[in-house]
């Protein structure tokens, strides 16, 4: 089934060449991008999401993004190329994972089947419909695609705040080939590394909640590491050409360089008839870096929205 859905485009504008806002002697600035709101508010619900919620097409001129319908309960995936006003339902079903330009993978629940979906033939096709081997398979949630070795990391748990890693790896195939080491726990709720991965930019706290800091520091380094921000951090994405730190603060999202040395606020959502503090709490570059995806929960009386956005990153002047 396929339908057209109607987006708002551009909700945040450029509030004009060179204004800049400054704050806090001079080190935190404001210059908001434009946005598009993919998902406006009540339309989707942010209680059932399963990781990953977004994934960019290699060449970075789509976006796939799960959402579940607040009227229907249905799982979605849906689709969205750069600079359009709709989105596409292409899929039922979760865990959307481009593999390339024209094919991604997806996970049906119950029983559990990874799917591969491809636009130019328009089909679907099972490639994984037993997991038996895999200790506690009847558990699995998700899944990540993992490109460099073409195998999948799998998931047991459900959305949380901060983004859980997958612990078992298998092959396209179903067929376990490892372990995966713990990337998060220990007071580390969420973490990105450089391309390079030489460093590595983490969230530091507790989840029951307090201040939350975010420092960078050379990979395996157990000290030394220099702290960037603080508040009540959400999510952490290092982009991929290595020269922009973004994460979220509540409902904000801010960037920086690397060094630290200059924190602007590029994104600042807002949200009516909630009974908590909406935050962000994940955010996806594209491959080239120009775009940034962004998932906000809003809580309410039955429970929460999700509401998905992506940034305009292409005209900040770091």
């Amino acid at each position: 089934m396929k339908s057209r859905l109607l987006i708002a485009a551009v909700i945040l504008i450029v509030l004009g060449v060179g204004l800049w806002v400054v704050m806090g002697g001079g080190d935190s600035q404001i210059d908001l991008v434009p946005a598009w709101l993919l998902t406006p508010q009540g339309m989707y619900s942010g209680e059932s999401l399963l990781d990953p919620a977004m994934s960019w097409s290699p060449d970075s001129k789509s976006l796939l993004v799960a959402a579940r319908s607040n009227k229907t309960s249905r799982p979605w995936i849906l689709r969205w190329n750069v600079g359009d006003k709709q989105l596409d339902r292409v899929a039922y079903g979760t865990s959307p994972n481009y593999m390339d330009k024209d094919t991604f993978l997806y996970l049906i629940a119950n029983p559990c089947i990874v799917v591969e979906h491809s636009f130019s033939r328009g089909t679907d096709r099972a490639i994984i419909r037993n997991f038996e081997k895999v200790d506690f398979w009847k558990d699995i949630t998700s899944f990540s695609y993992v490109p460099a070795r073409k195998t999948l990391a799998l998931r047991f748990s459900t959305f949380t705040r901060y983004y859980e890693p997958g612990l078992v790896e298998v092959d396209l195939t179903g067929k376990p080939v490892g372990k995966l080491p713990r990337l998060t726990g220990n007071g580390v709720l969420d973490r990105s590394t450089d391309p390079r991965n030489r460093q590595v930019a983490e969230i530091i706290g507790e989840l029951s909640g307090g201040e939350r800091i975010l420092q960078v520091s050379l990979v395996g380094a157990t000290s030394g590491g220099k702290r960037i921000a603080s508040g009540d951090l959400g999510a952490v994405a290092w982009s991929p050409d290595g020269k922009t730190i973004a994460f979220a603060d509540t409902s904000e999202v801010k960037v920086t360089d690397p060094a630290g040395a200059k924190i602007i606020t590029v994104g600042r959502f807002g949200s009516s008839g909630t009974t908590g503090t909406p935050y962000v709490c994940r955010l996806a570059w594209s491959p080239d870096s120009r775009y940034l995806a962004a998932i906000q929960l809003v809580p309410n009386e039955i429970g929460g929205d999700m509401m998905a956005y992506v940034l305009d990153m292409s005209k900040l002047k770091m």
